[in-house]
């Protein structure tokens, strides 16, 4: 009897910036990461490429409008939860030009959309965002991140 083949998770994470600073939302009520900024974005659907993942994320999550023109990869990273259950690959995308204020588009997930300076990021900031932002100063374009 053959194995199923493995499959991995892939999403999307948006590094929205305005001069040297960047937009964070702070998770509420998911399950998971609760309390903790991160980038806008999520899960990339089937049938779907990133770049339209993350236009829909976008808007979904900050009411904000992105063009693919405007969208460049900075980091993409292969990362294991720490408790192992699952691997996924991330496509940190940023953005400099957008239409629309951004705002809290989904209250029920998140309880905090704010501007902060790209190098005095606010303590409960995910680990890994953190990660990704210093590879990202480095311009290490693809890291691995969980797997100690």
């Amino acid at each position: 009897m053959a194995r199923e083949r493995f499959k991995i998770g892939a999403f999307v994470a948006l590094i929205l910036r305005k001069n040297e600073k960047i937009l964070l939302i702070r998770r509420f009520n998911t399950g998971s990461g609760d309390g903790f900024y991160a980038c806008a974005g999520g899960g990339v659907d089937g049938d779907e490429p990133i770049t339209q993942a993350m236009i829909r994320e976008a808007d979904e999550e900050l009411g904000i409008k992105l063009k693919k023109e405007n969208l460049k990869i900075v980091h993409v990273i292969h990362s294991k939860q720490r408790d192992g259950a699952n691997e996924s690959v991330g496509f940190f995308m940023e953005a400099t030009v957008w239409e629309g204020e951004p705002q809290n588009m989904e209250p029920h997930k998140h309880d905090d959309v704010a501007w902060f300076a790209l190098y005095d990021l606010p303590q409960n900031t995910f680990p890994r965002l953190i990660h990704v932002i210093k590879m990202m100063e480095e311009k290490i374009f693809y890291s691995e991140y969980g797997w100690d």
